[in-house]
């Protein structure tokens, strides 16, 4: 399993939402209660309920892509990657005193033993079970004090820390257009690929070119 770390964050969402991001130049931070994963919801309530507050999560991936990632976080043709640049997008929430960015740590269930437990509260918006780490994830948690409302926290986004955007290969044709004239039209250098997860050309040409012994016919 490669999960080597880089200096970028993944977000990997659907199509709409990344119009809108572009758009609104804003991120929205989600509500961990509709989530599947009931393991993290249950940490990330705990800790709000020890620290008597509400969280708004934003979740990346360091990772090299993989069908992992595609499958579970951007499922079916009108899904996205977004490459962000890891230290300029963290560069614009140093001035909230409220954000919390740490990379998340995975533990097994053995690991939360009672006896000689060092697991502190403060950890457990960052923790998550071993399965998924293949994910590497990075987190930026908005920690709210002053409201238990449903809404979700938007910020204000500069749109150069965005590298590329990778887009399934199965989309239609006229929505790449749609997303390249959107970036020109907003004067941005960002880059537009289309994912080769599901069909490599390079990949396919080397395996067509490699040498092979001569195979023996019957005659």
């Amino acid at each position: 399993m490669n999960n080597q770390k880089t200096e970028k964050l993944n977000r990997f969402t659907q199509f709409p939402n990344l119009v809108e991001l572009l758009l609104s130049k804003k991120l929205v931070f989600s509500d961990p209660s509709h989530w599947e994963d009931q393991n993290d919801i249950a940490s990330i309530k705990f800790y709000e309920t020890q620290k008597h507050c509400k969280l708004r999560l934003l979740c990346f991936c360091q990772a090299e892509e993989t069908l992992h990632h595609w499958k579970t976080y951007a499922a079916g043709p009108y899904g996205c990657c977004i490459e962000f640049d890891k230290l300029t997008l963290l560069q614009d929430f140093q001035k909230f005193s409220n954000v919390l960015t740490q990379e998340v740590t995975y533990k097994r269930i053995k690991d939360l033993s009672t006896q000689g437990n060092t697991i502190k509260i403060d950890q457990y918006p960052f923790l998550k079970r071993k399965p998924y780490e293949c994910d590497s994830e990075f987190r930026i948690i908005w920690r709210k004090t002053d409201a238990v409302d449903n809404e979700p926290t938007e910020v204000d986004l500069n749109l150069n820390c965005i590298n590329r955007i990778t887009l399934n290969s199965q989309i239609p044709t006229i929505f790449v257009h749609l997303l390249k004239k959107l970036i020109k039209d907003s004067n941005l250098e960002i880059n537009v690929n289309i994912s080769t997860i599901y069909k490599n050309t390079t990949w396919i040409n080397k395996l067509k070119n490699l040498n092979h012994p001569p195979i023996d016919t019957c005659t």
